[in-house]
């Protein structure tokens, strides 16, 4: 697992208990972000006090240290990332738990400014527009899928997402 220290986005996540194919000793790599194909986990806080408040302006988080580990007999890590701006801290930790994938972040937010400080979290999955094609037997699909009690598996495209509405 890699997390970018500006924004403290998920950069790289490798799952280690599933092959990346049949018979190959490679983890599946779930997120990255290459030269060509991005595919991160990206969460942040926007509005007034805000510290995400566009892409080219992230905030670049300090860390304890330059790499963490579950020890043996520890059931959770936590990473813990901090920043501060204006008076107020903005502590972002993520939090892993043994044999489980599932990824937490918390924020724990310090205001010493003196002033109300207003804002909300987001999260999303962000990934570029470039196909990276998968193999002639494995196709790879990007895009967007959804399912209702009616439709059991619809796919759109990028191309349909950007030519319409799509609110179901």
């Amino acid at each position: 697992l890699s997390i970018d220290t500006v924004g403290g986005d998920v950069v790289h996540a490798d799952l280690n208990q599933y092959s990346a194919e049949l018979d190959s000793s490679d983890p599946f790599v779930l997120l990255k972000d290459t030269q060509g194909h991005q595919f991160i986990a990206q969460s942040g806080l926007v509005g007034p006090q805000g510290i995400d408040l566009s892409s080219s302006n992230r905030p670049h988080y300090n860390v304890s240290a330059d790499s963490f580990t579950l020890a043996d007999g520890q059931d959770e890590l936590r990473v813990p990332m901090t920043f501060t701006a204006n008076g107020i801290e903005y502590t972002k930790t993520y939090v892993l738990k043994r044999g489980s994938y599932a990824l937490n972040v918390e924020y724990d937010v310090a205001n010493n400014s003196g002033n109300n400080a207003t804002f909300g979290m987001y999260a999303h999955l962000r990934q570029n527009l470039m196909d990276d094609g998968g193999s002639i037997t494995m196709p790879t699909y990007r895009g967007g899928a959804y399912s209702t009690e009616d439709t059991r598996y619809k796919k759109y495209s990028f191309e349909d997402m950007q030519d319409r509405n799509l609110s179901i």
